[in-house]
């Protein structure tokens, strides 16, 4: 129309404001005052439970809706790493293996660390070579067991307890070992295979030859070692002892004698050898 102006519709575009950014480490410092507070985030799952879960799915076949992305923030720095649960063969055992691990029960306690010093001693003890200082004092242990034994007897007091005990000290049968014994006055049954019939032989018992030896009794016992062999785990010592009663009597008598190392470190007999010399 003239006289008019002519006007042509105008189109509003409608702009949806810009929503408020949330609070974060990337912001510049005079945006993050202003900013919305960051909503708080739910636990996430650490990478072991994750992949324990993944694993336990796989090998019971059980689909799971576990996060293909874990975040890690720290130092203002965020890194993205995808869990490739699927695709790795690697990855899926490494799961299962974690899995696994995490439905064993918890092992027993460690063994205290005082215990196993213990144990580091005894069996340093155990293996440690035999010397010849020990086996010196071995024999002369035994020199005052066996007086000890005549003493009690003398005393009038129970010397077959008093020779069991000096046998459990000596010999090794108390600690487990095998023990020969052949003594020196012995004919009918010269061999002693256990420690009833070498006790028989100290003190009397059940062999009826038996006068009790250690029951004489003797007032010193004195060792004259000959030859000593000292192997990994035995020591053999060979030579002539020497009885005195008490009447000052003297008695040579020819040993062999074999020790072992028993489990609380001290030397045991497990040879015992005894002969009277030969005379022409």
């Amino acid at each position: 129309r003239r006289g008019v102006a002519a006007t042509r519709p105008r189109t509003i575009r409608l702009v949806p404001a810009t929503p408020p950014r949330r609070a974060g480490p990337f912001l510049p410092a005079r945006e993050r005052e202003t900013a919305e507070p960051a909503r708080p985030r739910t636990r996430q799952r650490s990478p072991r439970e994750s992949c324990a879960r993944a694993g336990a799915a796989f090998a019971t076949h059980t689909k799971v809706d576990l996060p293909k992305t874990r975040y890690i923030q720290a130092s203002n720095i965020k890194l993205d790493v995808t869990i490739m649960f699927v695709a790795s063969p690697i990855a899926r055992s490494a799961c299962v293996t974690m899995a696994r691990a995490a439905a064993r029960p918890p092992r027993a306690p460690a063994v205290a660390l005082w215990k196993q010093a213990a144990l580091a001693r005894a069996y340093s003890s155990v293996s440690a070579p035999i010397t010849a200082a020990e086996v010196e004092a071995a024999q002369m242990k035994w020199a005052e067991g066996i007086v000890a034994v005549g003493a009690v007897f003398t005393d009038g007091g129970d010397f077959k307890a008093k020779g069991k005990e000096v046998l459990d000290d000596l010999y090794g049968y108390a600690s487990g070992f095998d023990v020969l014994f052949k003594p020196t006055k012995a004919a009918e049954q010269a061999i002693r295979l256990t420690e009833t019939e070498a006790a028989s032989y100290m003190v009397t018992g059940c062999v009826p030859e038996d006068k009790g030896f250690a029951i004489t009794p003797f007032t010193d016992v004195r060792f004259d070692n000959k030859g000593t062999l000292l192997l990994s785990d035995s020591a053999t010592a060979m030579g002539e002892y020497y009885f005195a009663d008490a009447g000052d009597g003297i008695t040579k008598v020819e040993y062999t004698f074999q020790y072992r190392r028993a489990a609380d470190g001290s030397l045991k007999i497990v040879v015992h050898h005894s002969s009277i010399p030969y005379k022409k």
